[in-house]
């Protein structure tokens, strides 16, 4: 026999599912079959496995120890040591000889609670891993939370909410339970959060407005083009890029594309640079950087959608000479703050959702005609009252020093 408390990490998700991530290698016929037996109970009660486990609850397995054991995995070893080192190689790779390195005593962490954290990503950094043998920074997330003791064999491995290219720095976002996971997540789809970016580019952009364009994918070369649609300028007078007026982009291709839309406020124009805030409106992968080269204003540093040779020429300028092959250049994007919703507004419209699902019957039969929209019982399904810290907050990550550099650099030059 064996007693499992559940912990605030192991919360917010079905009893089925926990037996599933303790048992790793039993499947799940082999947990109806126990619950239907009464061999696993939770809080002594009987169970179908579908109630939501909470911090407090407790689940008794009348099972033998070899039973259990056979189950189970090895317990979640340590191994940061061994990521750490694959982390620093990863980054030599990318800075050469450069002592540039992180690791989670070096992780800048913007928030953190029981449930969420946010970090400051660094860039060159990968946000998650393109294949097994890459280190990302949710694995230096990971092991961060690893080493405060607050990963078991049973909890959810912490995971990133929202991803970031590459080259660009600024704030992350990870769930850290499981009502942390589904509340981001549920924010991020649902577009509740505002997401705000700095950048310096090339050329004069003085204009404060909202763009609009197409967006196509070109997936064999990992590279996107946009065209504009229109621009509305806040002020009430003209276009806000003269050259891109309403309808600019080809209505008669007849290629897929996406509407992409960004939000631009210029923070700081000469006529060589510009330094811009910019509102992702919606999020599509090098969104950012594709629609500024579309106007003719490319991010500095950014070598796919910008010009090589005037990169070149701002970066040996911001380095001090000609740039050695040892220098990973730069790229100026950086997310500089997520506004979190209210949360007492999700918690209101999670309570109506709830109150309908009530009055339903058959809640599966009710998703699969529409009737239930799978979003909204996420909503329902998260304990937003966890979340109320971060309630309308900027979650704010500062600029990085190179970053800090390159404006001093154009702000002289006026």
């Amino acid at each position: 026999m064996q007693k499992i408390n559940i912990t605030s990490a192991d919360s917010g998700q079905t009893l089925i599912k926990f037996l599933s991530r303790y048992m790793k290698n039993a499947p799940k016929s082999f947990f109806y079959k126990m619950l239907r037996k009464k061999n696993i109970v939770l809080n002594g009660k009987k169970s179908d496995g579908t109630d939501m486990v909470k911090m407090g609850d407790e689940i008794t397995l009348f099972l033998s120890d070899e039973t259990i054991d056979k189950f189970r995995e090895e317990e979640i070893k340590d191994v940061r040591t061994k990521r750490l080192n694959s982390y620093e190689k990863h980054v030599k790779k990318l800075y050469g000889d450069s002592d540039k390195t992180i690791s989670t005593e070096d992780l800048e962490v913007l928030y953190e609670d029981d449930d969420v954290i946010f970090v400051n990503k660094p860039a060159g950094v990968l946000s998650q891993k393109a294949d097994n043998a890459d280190v990302s920074i949710n694995e230096v997330i990971i092991d961060y939370v690893r080493e405060n003791d607050e990963l078991t064999a049973t909890s959810v491995k912490p995971a990133i909410c929202n991803r970031l290219d590459r080259n660009t720095s600024g704030v992350i976002s990870a769930g850290k339970s499981i009502t942390g996971l589904k509340a981001l997540s549920y924010m991020f789809k649902a577009r509740s959060v505002k997401k705000y970016y700095r950048t310096i580019v090339m050329g004069k952009c003085d204009r404060k407005g909202i763009l609009e364009g197409r967006l196509y994918k070109d997936e064999e070369n990992n590279k996107v083009t946009v065209e504009i649609v229109s621009s509305k300028e806040s002020a009430a007078d003209g276009n806000f890029f003269d050259a891109f007026g309403e309808g600019a982009a080809n209505s008669e291709d007849t290629r897929e594309f996406v509407p992409v839309k960004i939000s631009i406020e210029p923070l700081f124009v000469s006529d060589s640079y510009s330094y811009l805030e910019i509102e992702l409106i919606t999020g599509k992968s090098h969104q950012i950087r594709a629609q500024l080269a579309s106007i003719g204003n490319p991010v500095i540093g950014d070598f796919k959608y910008g010009n090589r040779n005037a990169n070149m020429a701002f970066l040996e300028k911001q380095h001090g000479g000609a740039l050695k092959g040892k220098i990973k250049p730069d790229m100026f994007l950086h997310a500089y703050k997520l506004v979190m919703p209210e949360i007492e507004e999700l918690e209101e419209r999670a309570e109506s959702i709830k109150l309908k699902l009530k009055e339903i019957p058959d809640v599966s039969a009710a998703i699969r005609t529409g009737e239930i929209d799978e979003e909204d019982m996420n909503l329902a399904g998260v304990d937003w009252k966890k979340l109320e810290e971060i309630s309308g907050w900027d979650i704010i990550a500062p600029l990085p020093d190179y970053f800090k550099r390159a404006l001093e650099i154009i702000q002289a030059a006026k």
